[in-house]
């Protein structure tokens, strides 16, 4: 099988051609295998430590510990919808502008946001045309 002229910018869409000329998606470059082997793992981890921190609070009455535990829960949680939603949209065949876990979005927002800002920046720096 030779793999198709793109370069990799775009793991999901990495087609391969087989011995008949048939172009098909590599499972192992699909958001589906990511979020299989990787995200949902993960996931279960930060739901098992919240628990067991959340266990540990209650019997030892550690309020912190088990309000940081409910709050690991709760990222373990979002991060199992978002592996979720981008395995839908990979066997939808669309496009995903979510990523496979919280810190990676807050990082992607926090991109955005520099990067309109930076943009803002220059526009009133520039001097203008008179």
């Amino acid at each position: 099988m030779m793999k198709s002229q793109e370069n990799g910018a775009n793991m999901e869409k990495q087609p391969l051609k087989d011995n008949t000329g048939k172009t098909e998606l590599n499972l192992f470059h699909t958001s589906i295998f990511l979020a299989i082997i990787i995200g949902i793992p993960f996931c279960t981890f930060k739901y098992l430590f919240g628990t067991l921190a959340v266990r540990h609070g209650m019997e030892y009455h550690h309020a912190l510990v088990t309000f940081l535990g409910w709050l690991i829960i709760g990222w373990a949680s979002i991060d199992i919808l978002m592996n979720l939603v981008r395995i839908c949209l990979n066997l939808l065949h669309r496009e995903s502008s979510i990523e496979f876990c919280l810190i990676a979005q807050l990082g992607r927002l926090v991109a955005i946001w520099t990067e309109f800002r930076i943009n803002s920046d220059r526009k009133e720096d520039r001097p203008s045309d008179k």
